[in-house]
């Protein structure tokens, strides 16, 4: 296994500065490693030029159209949309899970491993087209959903239920005993 030469790792900063990723560093480590780590210093110098090379060829990107002005292509707005529903799924993930580290921040490597345990395609987040995103967003908002009902209903201390008697009356009753399941 090589190590990122020192150059590498400066344009690593680098990249993650220019695009405000500095806060998510540790995730995108992670996501370039496949979970195998999330310190810079112990990716491979391979896992690091990959993170180069993708960045800097969407940057060539709008190098390459003669310094016209920036018009978003279909290919922008998938690539905005498809981050906007990863977003998505890490908020479900976060709410329906609590799936937060304990300075309140996403717990990446649980959902990235949440995806692929769950995911109709059992692959990475990032690994995801955009059509593909489509799906696993709906099948997220269901198991979030379906999640967090299940929460209340598991929380609910008290099954009470008020009825009125016929001169308007409210009588309240505890039906607790009928709530649960008995063999």
């Amino acid at each position: 296994m090589n190590s990122p030469n020192n150059t590498q790792i400066r344009i690593f900063n680098s990249i993650l500065n220019r695009k405000n990723l500095r806060d998510n560093k540790k995730e995108i480590v992670f996501e370039y490693t496949e979970g195998r780590t999330e310190s810079t210093k112990e990716m491979t110098s391979d896992e690091i030029q990959k993170f180069i090379d993708f960045h800097n060829q969407t940057s060539n990107i709008s190098q390459k159209r003669n310094a016209r002005p920036f018009r978003k292509t279909a290919f922008d707005y998938e690539q905005q949309e498809g981050n906007n529903m990863r977003r998505m799924i890490i908020g479900i993930c976060r709410e329906a899970f609590d799936m937060n580290t304990d300075d309140g921040k996403a717990d990446m490597k649980r959902i990235y491993s949440c995806v692929e345990k769950l995911g109709y395609l059992k692959k990475g987040l990032n690994s995801y087209t955009y059509k593909e995103l489509t799906t696993l967003v709906t099948q997220f908002e269901r198991i979030g959903e379906s999640t967090l009902k299940a929460k209340a209903r598991k929380n609910r201390k008290d099954w009470k239920v008020s009825v009125f008697d016929d001169d308007g009356n409210e009588i309240e009753f505890d039906v607790t005993e009928f709530m649960t399941k008995t063999n």
